[in-house]
């Protein structure tokens, strides 16, 4: 799975996240998944672990987010979905140190105002400043990781063919993922 586009620009420029997945279900899944988009069908995706855009990709991720404990840290291009903004903002209130860093919108993405109305509710949350960033992460309690394809915006939620995957720390060395996250943090800037 992979936050970024097939361009070059998405290998050389900005933040972008991918995993690799060997899980033979995921691909098993993923491979139904395609052929059914190949042949105009409805996919069965009752049984995979991929939060699959417009099937099942909005409750996924809200249960990630409702699921979250401690921490939850969001690098994404933007967030403006009113069912996330709800949850995050839901998050913040049980206590839970919630994280959100956006693309910078002077990029041209986003203007931030769905994201400021976060800030307003006590999340903290930053601009990317001069990184790009095109990436759609969530970081659940430094145990699981979703990256997919999926902005968090309702039109890619409901209207787009997009794929995640979640995994955790046996999948997938996290540390290093939240090594990034807190370095792009680090060097972002107030909203």
């Amino acid at each position: 799975m992979f936050s970024g586009n097939f361009a070059n620009s998405s290998f050389d420029e900005g933040r972008n996240y991918g995993v690799v997945d060997n899980d033979w279900q995921d691909v098993d899944d993923l491979g139904a998944l395609f052929e059914a988009d190949w042949s105009q069908k409805k996919p069965d995706l009752a049984c995979t672990r991929l939060p699959v855009s417009p099937v099942n990709a909005r409750a996924r991720l809200l249960a990630l987010i409702d699921g979250a404990r401690t921490t939850l840290d969001i690098e994404a291009l933007y967030l403006n979905d009113s069912a996330l903004l709800k949850a995050v903002a839901a998050a913040q209130r049980r206590g839970v140190v919630v994280r959100l860093l956006i693309n910078d919108p002077s990029f041209g993405l986003g203007d931030g105002s769905a994201e400021r109305g976060l800030k307003t509710a006590g999340v903290a949350v930053r601009r990317s400043g001069a990184l790009f960033i095109h990436a759609k992460v969530l970081i659940i309690d430094g145990g699981a990781l979703f990256v997919g394809s999926q902005n968090f915006s309702r039109s890619a939620l409901d209207s787009n063919r997009e794929v995640g995957v979640v995994v955790g720390k046996k999948e997938l060395d996290l540390a290093r993922v939240q090594r990034t996250f807190d370095q792009d943090w680090g060097a972002s800037k107030a909203l």
